[in-house]
């Protein structure tokens, strides 16, 4: 993980009197966009799950999840085993005794953010893939958004902060920043890249 004002000279540069602490949230809330429309920030996490009911998710320290994009469950009776996501409504619909069924796990459902069931219910290792987002208060961001993607993250700073009704305003230049910005996401958009994350450490699980 790489400090947020890192990305900082790049908005300054272009409006040298907007506040250091303005400048930030609109770096971090263009952070969190160019994440979400390209998916490009992905991490694994594996830890082990019981049969005592939902695994609570700690998300990364400084993250937000966004979705979890795979999951795999592990254990020496069924091998490593695909989930199909599903909703508890589809369960309670067509598997009514879904939340006592103890057996292979085949599915895997949400009752709230940030925690996760699978069906039926077993223990062993439960492996996630996760598109996550930057926190909406986090000093820090991935080292690919930094290394890599700094000058498009600052176009879509500079569009908002160059919009903000202030001495430093220039609608004109915030304009052609936002269009850059919306290129950027419409280019990168179907690129996801993996293995350039530096891994991060998952807190213990709570159960809920």
């Amino acid at each position: 993980m790489k400090d947020l004002e890192l990305i900082l000279p790049r908005v300054m540069e272009k409006a040298a009197a907007c506040p250091e602490p303005t400048a930030l949230r609109h770096i971090r809330d263009a952070a969190i966009e160019f994440c979400r429309r390209t998916r490009v920030w992905r991490e694994q996490d594996t830890f082990e799950i019981t049969t005592e009911g939902c695994e609570g998710l700690a998300p990364f320290l400084g993250t937000q999840i966004y979705e979890i994009s795979h999951a795999a469950f592990t254990n020496d009776d069924c091998g490593d085993r695909p989930l199909d996501p599903v909703t508890m409504d589809w369960l309670d619909k067509e598997r009514p005794r879904w939340r006592d069924q103890e057996g292979t796990p085949r599915y895997i459902t949400q009752s709230n953010p940030n925690t996760v069931r699978i069906t039926p219910k077993a223990e062993g290792s439960l492996r996630l893939e996760l598109i996550l987002l930057p926190a909406i208060d986090t000093d820090q961001l991935p080292d690919i958004l930094i290394d890599t993607y700094a000058c498009e993250i600052a176009d879509g700073a500079i569009a908002k902060v160059l919009m903000l009704p202030a001495d430093w305003g220039n609608p004109g230049l915030a304009a052609a920043h936002a269009a850059m910005f919306d290129g950027h996401l419409g280019r990168f958009g179907n690129r996801v890249s993996r293995g350039q994350q530096r891994a991060l450490r998952r807190p213990r699980a709570q159960f809920i």
